[in-house]
């Protein structure tokens, strides 16, 4: 059975973007357009390649528990570099 191409990690990505303080320098259009561009490339990612897929959702979900931990899981700029690094990741 494959998991749902919309993981934990892009659930958590989007909601912090939305939540983080608008004065930051990762706009929220900018939030936006890197969560959205996430979950397509993750969708994507689960037809193409689904063992790819699989090792990066996981990897993903751990990252995003690990900035939680860390205080980091409503930090816009943390929150958009990881975004961007992961979407990096997929291609």
């Amino acid at each position: 059975m494959r998991k749902p191409f919309f993981t934990a990690a892009a659930a958590l990505i989007l909601s912090a973007l939305l939540a983080a303080p608008s004065h930051a320098a990762c706009t929220e259009e900018e939030a936006n357009q890197k969560a959205f561009a996430l979950m397509q490339a993750m969708q994507e990612l689960s037809q193409k390649d689904p063992e790819k897929y699989e090792k990066l959702r996981k990897e993903f979900d751990q990252e995003m528990r690990q900035l939680e931990a860390q205080g980091k899981g409503d930090d816009m700029q943390a929150i958009c570099a990881f975004a961007g690094k992961a979407l990096q990741r997929i291609k």
